[in-house]
């Protein structure tokens, strides 16, 4: 009961933030309630080439009949497993993209760039894994824009991205989303950051936006009974 209302928590912030354009399509029933039975989900998508990224993959899930709606918000998540461990086959971001999907969101759980556990004794060596696996989130976000200016597989309306997670895959999301200046921060971290590629860092299509529209973050799996 609690994961499923914090499920519910998580729907209603999104239905709060999405203009009228998007609005218009949740009828009462849409995005609020599963609207869809079926899901696709497509794996092992290659989105990050470059710079030590090379080979990170996610698994994208869809409403299976939703042909006639236009563009479809999307929410990007990531594992937790303290930036060490996870992959985006993990039990709770499968339920939560396959949830949202039925919802009739796009959904995405992405890999990302994992330190080792002696790197957890070491601090600075940590922020080093923690800014690439933001830099790597980012770049997920910029594989959608580059499909919806080319190919449009995916359908996705790229004003209306959401990023989030559990445990680490919360704290990476947001990162992406408040740290956008190296002013606000001390100077150690920020020389850490421009060391890995600057705020933006270089893990793949560097000519589109990382810029998403909202945060929601979890704690706790779903109860798949509800």
């Amino acid at each position: 009961m609690k994961q499923s209302l914090q499920f519910l928590l998580g729907i209603a912030c999104l239905l709060a933030l999405l203009p009228q354009n998007l609005s218009a399509q949740c009828d009462g029933n849409r995005f609020l309630n599963r609207v869809f039975t079926s899901v696709a989900d497509t794996q092992d998508i290659l989105y990050s080439y470059s710079n030590g990224a090379t080979g990170l993959r996610m698994d994208v899930y869809e409403p299976v009949g939703d042909n006639n709606t236009p563009a479809r918000p999307l929410i990007i998540l990531a594992h937790g497993g303290s930036f060490v461990g996870g992959d985006e086959n993990v039990g709770d971001m499968q339920e939560f993209c396959t949830r949202f999907a039925q919802h009739g969101y796009v959904a995405a759980s992405i890999q990302y760039r994992l330190g080792n556990a002696l790197q957890l004794a070491d601090s600075l060596q940590m922020m080093g894994v923690v800014v690439k696996a933001v830099h790597d989130m980012k770049a997920a976000v910029r594989y959608f824009h580059e499909d919806a200016a080319t190919a449009n597989r995916f359908r996705v309306d790229t004003t209306k991205v959401f990023v989030g997670g559990a445990s680490a895959g919360a704290i990476l999301a947001s990162h992406l989303v408040y740290l956008t200046d190296l002013n606000e921060i001390p100077s150690y971290i920020a020389d850490i950051v421009i060391n890995n590629g600057g705020v933006e860092g270089n893990s793949g299509y560097p000519n589109h936006s990382s810029q998403v529209y909202g945060l929601i973050n979890f704690c706790g799996g779903l109860n798949s009974a509800n």
